[in-house]
């Protein structure tokens, strides 16, 4: 599950108890009627109120990704909604409406051979699974023998994070003095996103 607290999600207003009677054990009991409300503008009596809007977006930066229909997958409303083979967001990348192939520079996420793209695909849905407060956001970074470069990855996780990305799995061993420099230098520059990374 997720541990929430005040500020940690945007939007949230309210997360608390009201203590009342003692329990059994003589220790300070919980209201029967406590108020928690994360995403409404008032607290309301014995309610929990969710956002129908995904909350947290988990990008994935992989070897590819096959696709599939049923995956709660982050979009990039302005490219879904714009014209085709046009940036329409202005960042650059044309037609990004699910992530971005850093490797070949492209929007198409499958990669060069959709064997290898299964893995993306299944860390992706694995991300995601037993929420709808999640989203997946992809970005393919590296190729076929996980060759890559250290601006490839650089660009994949400042991408994640300006679309609002509060986890970022990375599944690769980061390895070389200058790779392992730079992304450690990406960690301490967002200290709000949780980096996940393969050993």
């Amino acid at each position: 599950g997720l541990m929430l607290d005040r500020g940690s999600l945007p939007g949230c207003t309210e997360l608390f108890s009201a203590p009342t009677r003692p329990n059994a054990l003589g220790r300070p009991g919980w209201a029967e009627k406590s108020s928690i409300s994360l995403f409404s503008t008032k607290p309301v009596p014995g309610t929990i109120t969710f956002d129908p809007k995904p909350v947290f977006t988990v990008a994935v930066i992989d070897l590819g990704f096959n696709e599939d229909p049923t995956a709660a997958q982050w979009t990039n409303a302005e490219e879904a909604g714009g014209t085709p083979e046009h940036d329409d967001d202005g960042n650059g990348l044309r037609d990004d409406v699910h992530g971005w192939d850093f490797k070949s520079r492209e929007s198409d996420l499958r990669g060069p051979h959709s064997f290898f793209s299964r893995h993306g695909t299944h860390v992706r849905a694995r991300a995601v699974a037993g929420s709808a407060l999640l989203q997946a956001l992809s970005a393919r970074a590296f190729g076929l023998s996980h060759d890559t470069s250290t601006q490839d990855i650089v660009d994949a996780i400042r991408y994640a994070a300006d679309n609002g990305a509060r986890v970022i799995n990375l599944s690769a061993n980061v390895q070389g003095r200058e790779r392992v420099q730079a992304v450690r230098a990406l960690i301490e520059e967002y200290p709000h996103i949780t980096f996940v990374k393969s050993a």
